[in-house]
């Protein structure tokens, strides 16, 4: 029968001879974003071979079948909460007592802030805020497009240009900022619209003797000033 001696660890007594069912030792725990990483080591006796390990988050077991491996990332956490880990020990005459106890917050990292969308003829300008600081190294930012990332290298500055658009097409425009580590998760989401300049009206032309005549109307009212025309003869200004 197991009895309870040496600090709290079980042993199992049998003809004398007493094993320590040890703990596994140095369980360490890595926070990211959206997962804990944990570590630890072998139990430090080796009197009984260890067949595996049990992790337990805040005093439940997590894992489904014993651990081999010395390391587990759990992945079924929220960012931004504490949680409390331990692990185990499983022998064949039973499991041992927790490891050292270890506190893990995983973590969301900052996105960017007040995306803005201009529209303009031909093109979207996009203009944002830096994250809040973070311990995290910040490398630059990725904009989507309707879920799609456009940018085809880093951005480092807080604007962006988008010209790959369709006049008289509605897009949705998110950022992302990207650390050493991982990417955040999408700023605000920005709405633009980049339009078609109205060209002008009721073009007539009147021939005279050496010379052609030609007159128009202004263009559809669209809020924007309309700076002057050119003319073109077959189709060469």
């Amino acid at each position: 029968d197991p009895s309870y001696a040496n600090n709290g660890y079980p042993y199992l007594s049998w003809q004398n001879f007493e094993y320590l069912l040890y703990p596994p030792a140095n369980l360490s725990a890595i926070p990211c974003q959206g997962s804990v990483i944990l570590n630890w080591s072998v139990p430090i006796s080796e009197e009984l071979p260890v067949l595996g390990y049990n992790i337990y988050r805040d005093e439940v077991i997590i894992n489904l079948e014993p651990l081999i491996e010395l390391t587990f990332e759990d992945f079924d956490v929220i960012n931004d909460e504490t949680y409390e880990y331990f692990v185990t020990a499983l022998y064949s005459e039973g499991e041992s007592v927790a490891s050292n106890i270890i506190e893990a917050t995983p973590y969301t990292y900052a996105p960017p802030g007040n995306l803005t969308a201009t529209p303009f003829h031909g093109l979207v300008l996009l203009e944002w805020e830096s994250p809040e600081e973070q311990e995290f190294s910040l490398l630059g930012y990725n904009v989507y497009r309707d879920n799609q990332m456009i940018n085809t290298a880093t951005v480092i500055d807080t604007l962006f240009s988008d010209q790959s658009v369709t006049n008289d097409v509605t897009y949705e425009y998110f950022v992302t900022a990207l650390y050493e580590e991982s990417e955040s998760g999408g700023s605000n989401i920005a709405v633009a619209t980049p339009y078609s300049l109205n060209p002008p009206q009721n073009l007539a032309a009147i021939s005279h003797q050496l010379s052609i005549e030609l007159a128009w109307e202004e263009p559809l009212f669209q809020d924007l000033e309309v700076a002057g025309y050119n003319i073109y003869r077959n189709d060469t200004i």
